[in-house]
């Protein structure tokens, strides 16, 4: 019996050790793979059934395993008809609060007007670069990609307008989203508040400084500064001792008859000097007539040299317009006369072999050319030329859509506002603007000025949502710089010599 219930016992003891041993050793067995360097695999996960009788886990291991064989990671290229990040991108302008950076949504994720030299957007998607197209302007990503800042330079935005810039944005999946900015007052500054205070001061020392002559500049506020203090400084020294002794060394000087002497040669080689000197400006005078001709003769010669410069600068050396330049040859346009002149007076009908189509003369309604002045214009026969029948008038046409409300999309502008094309009318109507300018003030041609006040208006008014009825005259002509008698046949700046081959 003794010898029985001892192995009954060891067999029991040894049950109990494997037992241990089984419990124990995974625990063991887990630092000793961690030290080793080798990943414990995790336990296979138990498939669960779906309630259509399918493996939910084999399928999600099938299509990891699929995703890990084909090199896709978990940001790729969307599938077709999937959005991508560029639809789901959400930009929130960091507006300061100040004058000098302020900004404004005029249409969330798509169009800001801006104010100052330089705007900041977060973004709810991560950004891995951002670019300008147009110049003067810098845009650069921060904050790993959830920060925009776009600056621009001092002269970026023209005066008292709104300039377009066009913001693109990349993101991870390759999509892009693009940002229009409206554009102002980009030279603003911060200054101290001791200057500001200041500001009323310095206005009234350039009032005082045009007033005598100086520039209202810095430089011309000090040298007008300096004047005034010379001034101070002689009429101080009048006033003191010295008066007395400068009047009686006068006085005694005035009783010499030797002096005397002296005033009269004084005067007689002054005179002769400036007889001899302006003698030309005298014989100029007394043929006043012939130097007049000849004044206006070189103004004349002056003013279309700088017009055949105008037509001979192409679209494409403009700084606003640059690139852009193919779209307007879609128009026929190539030069910023001929683009200055589109918008200023428009295109005429022509015929096919390139001829102006013109009012019929015996019609009781048939307008006639006229010159700045309002006279009307004939040709080397004396005969009034009829006015043309325009095509389109320009910004005239322009002002009366937006005046009845509709889309500048539907005017002559339309084949350059095409989704591949311009597609801002903002940015076709600035790129008038410029070619007026140039016309105007570099090149001399006041007639574009009235045009250039108009364009201005419409864009303003455009880029600020605001609808307002326009008054217009109907103009057939471009005015000259002076009174013609006979019809210029290129004023009307058609390209490709449609308009310009004459209507002989």
């Amino acid at each position: 019996m003794t010898g029985r219930y001892t192995s009954t016992t060891g067999c029991a003891a040894v049950v109990l050790a494997l037992l241990l041993v089984a419990s124990i050793g995974p625990l063991l067995a887990a630092p000793v793979a961690a030290q080793d360097g080798t990943p414990t695999p995790d336990p296979t996960p138990t498939a669960t059934p779906a309630p259509n009788g399918t493996n939910t886990t084999a399928n999600a291991t099938a299509n990891g395993t699929a995703a890990a064989a084909n090199g896709t990671n978990a940001i790729g290229t969307p599938a077709p008809g999937e959005l991508t990040l560029a639809d789901r991108v959400r930009l929130t302008p960091v507006d300061l609060g100040e004058d000098y950076a302020r900004v404004e949504t005029v249409e969330a994720d798509q169009r800001y007007r801006v104010t100052g030299s330089f705007v900041v957007f977060s973004a709810s998607e991560r950004i891995t670069a951002a670019r300008v197209a147009q110049p003067k302007a810098n845009a650069r990503v921060l904050d790993g990609g959830r920060t925009v800042e776009v600056t621009f330079a001092d002269d970026a935005a023209l005066p008292d307008n709104r300039t377009l810039y066009t913001v693109d944005l990349f993101l991870r999946d390759g999509s892009k989203a693009s940002v229009d900015l409206l554009v102002q007052k980009t030279d603003l500054s911060v200054v101290s508040s001791d200057l500001t205070a200041a500001s009323g001061f310095i206005e009234t020392m350039k009032e005082d400084a045009e007033a005598h002559g100086y520039n209202a500049t810095i430089a011309g506020i000090s040298d007008y500064h300096q004047w005034e203090k010379r001034q101070a400084d002689i009429f101080d020294n009048l006033l003191g001792p010295e008066l007395s002794k400068a009047f009686g060394a006068i006085i005694a000087i005035a009783s010499s008859a030797l002096l005397v002497i002296a005033i009269v040669v004084v005067i007689l080689l002054n005179w002769r000097r400036q007889k001899k000197m302006h003698e030309n400006k005298l014989k100029g005078l007394m043929n006043g007539d012939n130097l007049a001709v000849r004044k206006r003769r070189e103004m004349t010669l002056r003013y279309e040299e700088d017009n055949v410069a105008a037509d001979e600068h192409r679209l494409e050396d403009v700084d606003l317009i640059g690139g852009d330049h193919v779209y307007w040859s879609e128009l026929g346009v190539e030069t910023v006369k001929q683009l200055a002149t589109l918008f200023a007076v428009g295109r005429p009908q022509v015929d096919e072999q390139g001829r102006i189509v013109r009012q019929d003369p015996d019609d009781p309604d048939c307008e006639f050319v006229e010159d700045y002045q309002g006279n009307l214009v004939t040709d080397a026969d004396g005969v009034y030329i009829p006015a043309p029948v325009m095509a389109h008038r320009g910004i005239a046409d322009l002002e009366d859509a937006i005046s009845r409300g509709e889309s500048l999309r539907d005017t002559w502008l339309e084949p350059i506002l095409r989704p591949d094309m311009l597609g801002s009318p903002e940015s076709a109507l600035a790129q008038g603007k410029r070619a007026l300018e140039m016309m105007a003030s570099r090149y001399g041609q006041p007639q574009y000025q009235e045009a250039y006040r108009r364009l201005s208006r419409l864009l303003s008014d455009l880029s600020e949502g605001k609808q307002r009825t326009y008054e217009t005259t109907d103009r057939t002509a471009l005015p000259g710089p002076g009174r013609t008698t006979t019809y210029d046949r290129d004023r009307f700046g058609a390209a490709g010599g449609a308009a310009s081959g004459g209507d002989d």
